[in-house]
């Protein structure tokens, strides 16, 4: 990730779905669960802390994510979160969903939608919170952005729900300007005053672009809304080497209306500008000069996968850095990281101490198949699960074979057949809760069909 991608993703903060398990794997395996203990000093020995289950669709994207933690005075595993993604045909995120599970029931608690346009650039999100009151979703906020010709987001405007009004009011508004070579080179962020009804000027950042289309410094500058003016908070330096990686990043503060400096960062790299170490020096102003403060860099293995990376921090009694945690990687035969552990580092005994260890473990993609839905998937899903209203079964692959679809209570007594040895409708099967009567509470839904017979949970609010 360039800076200047970094530098969006830090201002805008929208809130994309994101999970990545290692750089090196070579694409034919998924991530199926991960496991996490730690060490409890009291009972020297590891204890469990949470674990996930993961399912991906057919192009390896995650779709469900099923979250347990450890219940130390039951001694057992107790569903905790259901985090749910839906993608459209172009592989964009449309929809997420973030769901509790309390007492083996569905508690609705955050959703997201989201829109893009035909260069599948994302234009619209809006989030939803669970009020359990109305038993409904409740917006919260929206945003919508726009774009130039090349891609590049122009503009991202953020809308607060007043529940009280019923309609949505302007809080944040962010633009970018970029120069012929699309370099980010400004950005300025305005809140929405209500009371007067105007957007006022809050912050904005100025790049200075070098010929390699990369940043030589960018001041930060924040407005006074007392006296109506720009002032200078503070700015970055940066330094390259030959292949445009960064060396250094100086950062000063505007303290008394001069740049003082405050610290600077020096980055190292291999021959192959593989990154290998960072240098983080503050600046002391007893000494006046720069002094070191901590420093940290990356192992690598013979195949460049990173297989260890430390952290360490100056002790200014003895003049010398001293270890404070690392973290080691393991992986398999594919690339994939399948063990990683988290130590730190005792100074009273230089001893290196386990606090945790997380544990993942991989299938092999399938062929020709689409995870997409919670517990024990085979050829059918629900949507939306948990049910609030209507919800839909669909056949992820149409097979236009005869089906028995039933709904069971969670003793397993039958409520009602909705489909009795009948084809499959291609569209899905769409169902209401109040037509079939169900109060919210944990269903099945018992599908026999010519391919086999499968159990699907249904919550229902």
């Amino acid at each position: 990730m360039n800076k200047q991608t970094l530098l969006l993703a830090l201002i805008i903060g929208i809130p994309f779905v994101s999970i990545s398990q290692t750089k090196y794997g070579d694409g034919s395996m998924e991530l199926k669960s991960e496991y996490k203990e730690f060490w409890d000093p009291n009972t020297t020995k590891y204890i469990p802390l949470d674990s996930s289950i993961y399912e991906h669709d057919a192009q390896g994207r995650m779709t469900n994510k099923l979250q347990h933690r450890f219940d130390k005075n039951s001694d057992s595993w107790i569903p905790y979160y259901v985090y749910h993604a839906v993608y459209d045909s172009k592989g964009n995120n449309i929809s997420y969903v973030d769901s509790n599970l309390l007492s083996a029931e569905f508690g609705n608690r955050y959703r997201i939608n989201y829109e893009y346009d035909q260069n599948n650039n994302m234009v619209k999100f809006i989030e939803y919170n669970w009020d359990e009151n109305s038993s409904d979703w409740v917006p919260s906020q929206r945003g919508t952005s726009t774009y130039t010709s090349s891609n590049k987001e122009s503009s991202d405007l953020r809308e607060r729900y007043d529940a009280q009004k019923g309609q949505w009011v302007n809080s944040v508004l962010r633009s970018y300007t970029f120069n012929g070579n699309d370099d980010l080179i400004f950005y300025i962020k305005q809140n929405y005053n209500e009371s007067i009804m105007k957007w006022e000027d809050n912050y904005k950042v100025i790049n200075y672009v070098n010929s390699n289309q990369t940043d030589d410094s960018v001041i930060y500058q924040k407005f006074d809304l007392i006296k109506s003016e720009w002032v200078n908070d503070f700015r970055y330096i940066y330094t390259y080497n030959q292949g445009n990686r960064l060396l250094s990043r100086t950062e000063y503060k505007w303290i008394n209306n001069i740049w003082k400096l405050s610290y600077n960062r020096r980055y190292s790299y291999t021959a192959d500008n593989q990154y290998t170490s960072e240098e983080y020096d503050v600046w002391d102003d007893l000494t006046s000069k720069l002094i070191p403060y901590s420093k940290s860099g990356n192992q690598y293995n013979s195949k460049l996968w990173v297989i260890q990376d430390s952290s360490f921090k100056y002790n200014k009694s003895i003049s010398s850095f001293e270890p404070t945690n690392r973290y080691r990687y393991f992986y398999n035969q594919n690339g994939y990281q399948y063990m990683g552990v988290s130590e730190s580092y005792n100074t009273s005994n230089g001893v290196w101490q386990n606090p945790g260890n997380v544990f993942y473990r991989y299938v092999s993609k399938p062929v020709n198949s689409d995870n997409n839905v919670l517990f024990n998937y085979q050829g059918f899903k629900i949507f939306p699960n948990p049910v609030i209203g209507t919800f839909v079964i669909e056949q992820v692959t149409p097979d236009l074979k005869k089906c028995t679809v039933k709904i069971r209570d969670q003793s397993g007594c039958l409520i009602k057949t909705l489909l009795d040895k009948d084809i499959f409708p291609q569209t899905g099967l769409y169902l209401s809760k109040d037509e079939i009567r169900l109060t919210p509470g944990l269903y099945y839904i018992d599908i026999q069909s010519e391919n086999g017979n499968q159990v699907l949970k249904l919550g229902v609010n």
